[in-house]
């Protein structure tokens, strides 16, 4: 049997149709479809990668609030069928604001005392990365009380009016954590450090708040 391949595909070039949010070059970051160095090197069309491509930008779109964005792709070959101008096709929908953000659950901290460290305060464009960056800062702020082993998740809450979306930050505070007993293991065959030494230096004692 012989099998007759045909010649290899490789991307001429790769372009974006419909994206007003961001710029092309912007754009071709985020996906791993390329065309090929100086023409010639690498740059093969390997259709899983683009459809990777796809989910990359529809997920890039999103982390901005674009959560209704959709991504299609055209594959357009030249005559000879070796070389492929790959297009995608960007509907970007409308992009989402923050209408409010709530937290459910804290007591330690007033509502007030938590929305003051916001990043993305109701009134903003959503974007993931700034809630992601909103999360870190209450587990930071509940872990220097103490409360080391707190839970807070963070929900995007999507209303019927288009556009809109609430925060809710869950907070399962846990309990206080207080030091006990502090250890000290000195390792060496013949250590100087003294035990008490060690100790002195330590800025945490036993009884305070971790």
């Amino acid at each position: 049997m012989v099998i007759n391949e045909g010649s290899a595909q490789k991307i001429w070039k790769v372009e974006f149709e419909g994206n007003e949010f961001v710029s092309d070059g912007r754009l071709r970051t985020q996906i791993e479809s390329k065309k090929p160095l100086m023409y010639v090197f690498k740059g093969y069309v390997d259709r899983e990668q683009i459809d990777g491509d796809v989910e990359r930008l529809t997920a890039y779109y999103r982390a901005f609030g674009y959560f209704t964005a959709k991504v299609g792709r055209k594959l357009e070959y030249n005559e000879q069928g070796n070389w492929v101008t790959l297009r995608f096709v960007i509907s970007e929908g409308p992009r989402y604001q923050v209408r409010n953000v709530t937290h459910v659950g804290n007591q330690i901290f007033a509502n007030t005392s938590l929305e003051g460290g916001m990043k993305l305060p109701a009134g903003q464009m959503f974007e993931q990365a700034k809630m992601n960056t909103d999360l870190q800062w209450l587990k930071d702020l509940y872990g220097s009380q103490g409360y080391v082993f707190a839970d807070i998740q963070s929900e995007p809450v999507f209303l019927e009016e288009p556009g809109q979306i609430d925060l809710v930050y869950h907070i399962d505070e846990g309990k206080q954590w207080k030091v006990g007993r502090i250890f000290v293991h000195i390792d060496g065959d013949n250590p100087h450090t003294r035990i008490q030494t060690a100790l002195n230096r330590l800025s945490i004692r036993p009884g305070q708040i971790v």
